[in-house]
């Protein structure tokens, strides 16, 4: 960078395709999709953004927070609602990115604020900032592993300190049933109170139900932890 004080980083859609001769040539790479009411599938992010992470050093997610009207009127009409937005901020996190910004914070290029337009969007948004900071610690010094894709639903590890974190989306508008196998022993328990759950830890498999569009965060501590 010209700066050494600050990082450089640029966004770009696309796949490894599009963004590949560019890894290495900044300091962050900001891959994205923005599939809300725009003829996608909420599973692009995973799609793209997984792509580029596999690759690069260091990411961050752009997860959408706008509707397409303003910008082509052939598209959607509606910004993500804020359980679309937490499930593309998770698929972002398992996808092993460092860092969130959301796209846009303006209205359609105007001087209204998502705050003001989007009041449920921007609540969850908050929430998910201060979950973050309680991740961190597994994302900046984890050992990272995807545990990959069973009936849409994804799910990531961290191991860090005798204590595994995981984080499972479903990416599908319908409740699953799935098992990954995960290694470590313990204890297993929601990370966030009056967040969804439905699995349990059994024998090295994490399982249970996961309810459509849901993401769970949890944190298996072995008994030496």
């Amino acid at each position: 960078a010209n700066d050494p004080n600050h990082f450089t980083y640029w966004a770009d859609y696309g796949g490894i395709g599009e963004q590949g001769p560019f890894i290495g040539k900044g300091d962050v790479i900001g891959p994205y999709d923005y599939p809300i009411d725009k003829n996608g599938s909420i599973n692009d992010v995973d799609y793209y953004v997984h792509q580029i992470t596999a690759a690069a050093p260091i990411a961050f997610g752009i997860p959408q927070t706008f509707n397409w009207a303003p910008y082509d009127s052939s598209l959607g009409s509606r910004a993500p609602t804020a359980k679309e937005w937490r499930n593309m901020f998770y698929q972002n996190v398992a996808d092993r990115v460092m860092g969130l910004v959301n796209y846009e914070v303006g209205v359609g290029g105007t001087d209204t604020l998502i705050n003001t337009r989007y009041p449920a969007l921007w609540n969850e948004s908050t929430a998910c900032a201060s979950e973050l900071k309680v991740l961190f610690g597994y994302l900046l010094g984890g050992t990272y592993k995807r545990q990959g894709q069973a009936s849409g639903v994804l799910c990531s590890t961290w191991v860090l300190s005798g204590k595994t974190l995981a984080v499972v989306v479903n990416m599908t508008a319908s409740a699953k049933v799935v098992s990954f196998a995960v290694a470590g022993s313990g204890t297993l328990q929601s990370l966030f109170a009056g967040r969804p759950i439905g699995m349990t830890f059994a024998d090295g498999n994490l399982s249970g139900s996961i309810g459509a569009l849901d993401a769970h965060v949890y944190v298996l501590t072995s008994s030496t932890a």
